[in-house]
């Protein structure tokens, strides 16, 4: 019964046989994807392998994909695409660097029974009456930026909706990212903060925030790497504030305000991610988050 099963993935060079390492990966598959339809309590981490961490390039914003859910401890699942139908069929709303993946609800609820995202790490999940959408992290800067490349894609802005994203906003769901990538986001906010109103005429303040947290992203949260993007972001404003004396101000400014924020984010727990579940008369959205649930319900 297993001829068909897609074997990537699986250890040939192990004692076990291979029909029973396969037929154990099912049994396993068919508990996480029952667990999330019944007792999603019992899930409390769920990892991203391969493409669903970074996204599908040649499905668009979205489409079917097959998936496998694997058990690396008590509470604990690696999700994995699959290349046969031998797996959980579900929808995936894609990931785009910079970009916003914009789907309609319609194109994927009446066939399908399960919808997710990747990984999130920084990034905005949107549910509207009418849409799912994934904004970048680095579609926008700050809130605003995110409801106006959200809006954009949308061609319209929306009315009841939810989003978790990386933000402690009243009425929305705090998303913890990775680390790293939740300490670039604070610095940019930060830098951006420090340096407002305090730069000439034409210099490109975004840009600047931008370049400061691309240096933490691919770093680690700790001391060292925000020394490293007050570097940077002295060198950015030498020469562009209008006040030269202040520039030691506005680095101490920032650096005191992210240094703060190093140990929280540490211990984050990394990723997070959102499920959708057909109900019997309605779609669910879920988001996992530091091993808790909680619905995305429309504002």
């Amino acid at each position: 019964m297993f001829d068909d099963f897609d074997l990537s993935g699986v250890d040939f060079d192990s004692v076990e046989d291979p029909e029973i390492v396969l037929k154990k990966r099912q049994e396993e598959n068919i508990e996480f994807w029952h667990l999330l339809q019944v007792e999603r309590g019992k899930i409390k981490e769920i990892h991203a392998y391969s493409e669903l961490a970074g996204g599908v390039k040649e499905i668009g914003d979205g489409d079917s994909i097959f998936v496998s859910a694997k058990k690396l401890g008590e509470g604990s699942w690696q999700l994995s695409r699959e290349l046969t139908d031998n797996w959980q069929k579900a929808f995936l709303l894609n990931y785009k660097a910079a970009k916003v993946t914009c789907v309609k609800r319609s194109d994927y609820e009446a066939n399908h029974d399960f919808f997710l995202t990747v990984a999130l790490s920084g990034c905005r999940f949107t549910l509207t009456e009418t849409h799912v959408l994934h904004i970048a992290a680095d579609a926008g800067v700050g809130s605003a930026g995110r409801d106006l490349a959200e809006s954009t894609a949308l061609n319209v802005v929306p009315g009841r909706k939810r989003s978790v994203s990386v933000t402690s906003k009243e009425g929305s769901i705090l998303y913890h990212p990775m680390p790293a990538a939740a300490l670039a986001h604070i610095a940019l906010l930060e830098a951006l903060s420090a340096i407002s109103g305090k730069m000439t005429a034409g210099t490109n303040a975004v840009q600047i925030a931008q370049d400061v947290a691309d240096v933490i992203r691919p770093l680690t949260a700790s001391q060292d790497t925000v020394t490293k993007a007050t570097k940077k972001l002295k060198e950015s404003i030498t020469g562009q504030v209008t006040e030269p004396s202040s520039i030691d101000d506005i680095c101490i400014l920032f650096a005191d305000a992210v240094s703060k924020k190093v140990v929280s984010v540490s211990t984050m727990v990394k990723g997070a991610f959102v499920v959708g579940i057909k109900g019997s008369n309605a779609w669910h959205y879920h988001a996992l988050v530091n091993g808790v649930w909680a619905e995305i319900l429309l504002g």
